[in-house]
């Protein structure tokens, strides 16, 4: 019998610190300037999977000036 995998979906409300969440609802709002150039970043809800059914889950923020941060 072939190995067979779970897919799971994963909800930024699920994984998420309560500081992750809110930081990711400000970017989505446009609250949060790129210490850059000081246009809105944009926050993203990530998931990656990792090594023996782990995860990684973290909001990354990004901007059209090239910044991007974990």
């Amino acid at each position: 019998m072939e190995n067979q995998q779970k897919a799971v979906t994963l909800e930024s409300e699920d994984v998420l610190t309560d500081d992750e969440m809110r930081i990711l609802k400000q970017a989505r709002n446009q609250e949060l300037p790129c210490p850059r150039c000081r246009l809105p970043l944009l926050g993203e809800f990530i998931h990656f999977a990792l090594e023996d059914d782990d995860y990684y889950a973290g909001v990354r923020l990004s901007c059209s000036c090239g910044l991007v941060e974990y």
